[in-house]
């Protein structure tokens, strides 16, 4: 069976980012992937760098052929309209790669989106946070199931389980959120798993339609796919999208969390990311691990600088830092053990 997955992007300089997300896919989880790419404005270079991901990405050993092709989508939304919109096929790009694995670039014209996207906030968030929701209208018809990812995300742990997990016959599946007492049920949108069986017996494009003509959209396309879709979300093992605030020692203590950190299937930089010096998830690390696996690879100077660099701003900025969060030293001393384990390799 072939794992679907989906990542979405307008702006070039995720490239790097996508790759690395990738090369940690393919190190981790086994069988047929087909890596989907909904994009605006990549270039022929950028496909061409795509290409070269796999020079140095670990492959499943099955010795098939990548074929690279460039999609464009007609993805004019109506009222009432089912997912399995028709997909132009451009002349495959000849990309080679000794693997199983596939990747596709979608295409897609931003004036069928925007009518679903809210103008507040964007001035921070990007248009492109709303690619993710045209998925089902363009995944293939024979695929049960799509898997969505964020680009600040690496898949330290196998991801087939998803493809098996029961999600009860609900249409979407995401990750609970935990530090949301306000609103207990909201889930985060860096990880979607999409049903495509039960989407297609739903008027899906129809209801995100409806759904944003009638309510605001302070989250963006994590309010439309939670309110929307409300009552029909599987909720999925957290160790699915462990997000930064997670490894917060109270946070982590208080729900539990740390019992599954020591191998988190799917690590979500969320809001600090790996490769800012200022990144404040102990997890940082392994971004690079994988990120070192593809053509975008940091020479050895680079990167020894990079850690140098994040210590001593670590050293200097360490208590003014705690003082702000109010950590008491007898909380400091075992995030710091906390962390230290976390930080070890696998």
């Amino acid at each position: 069976m072939t794992k679907h997955i989906y990542l979405c992007t307008d702006n070039r300089s995720h490239l790097p980012h996508y790759a690395t997300l990738m090369a940690s896919v393919l190190a981790n989880t086994p069988g047929e992937i087909a890596f989907h790419i909904v994009h605006t404005g990549l270039t022929e270079e950028d496909r061409q760098s795509l290409e070269r991901l796999y020079a140095h990405a670990p492959s499943s050993g099955v010795g098939h052929t990548t074929r690279m092709t460039a999609v464009g989508a007609d993805l004019c939304v109506r009222p009432g309209e089912h997912i399995g919109s028709p997909l132009r096929h451009d002349a495959p790009l000849r990309a080679t790669c000794p693997s199983s694995h596939t990747v596709t670039l979608h295409e897609i014209d931003e004036a069928h989106i925007r009518p679903w996207a809210t103008t507040e906030g964007l001035e921070r968030l990007s248009l492109g946070a709303y690619y993710r929701l045209v998925i089902p209208l363009i995944a293939p018809a024979d695929a049960g199931r799509a898997l969505y990812l964020d680009y600040d995300i690496i898949a330290d742990g196998d991801l087939s389980p998803l493809w098996a997990i029961d999600m009860e016959g609900k249409a979407i599946g995401m990750v609970r959120e935990l530090l949301n007492p306000d609103w207990p049920d909201k889930c985060n949108s860096g990880v979607v798993l999409f049903n495509l069986d039960a989407l297609r017996r739903l008027p899906y494009a129809h209801l995100i339609t409806e759904y944003t003509a009638t309510h605001r959209l302070p989250f963006h396309d994590e309010s439309i796919l939670n309110g929307a879709f409300a009552g029909n979300i599987h909720f999925l093992p957290t160790e699915y999208n462990i997000i930064t605030p997670y490894l917060k020692f109270g946070n982590a203590i208080k729900h539990g969390i740390h019992k599954r950190l020591p191998r988190p299937a799917i690590i979500h930089y969320v809001m600090t990311k790996p490769w800012e010096v200022r990144c404040r998830n102990p997890l940082w690390h392994r971004y690079f691990r994988y990120r070192q696996q593809t053509a975008w690879r940091l020479p050895r100077a680079a990167l020894l600088r990079f850690r140098a660099t994040r210590f001593l701003k670590r050293l200097f900025d360490l208590e003014r830092v705690y003082n702000d969060r109010r950590e008491s030293r007898w909380q400091l001393r075992i995030l710091f053990f906390f962390q230290f384990n976390l930080g070890k390799s696998k």
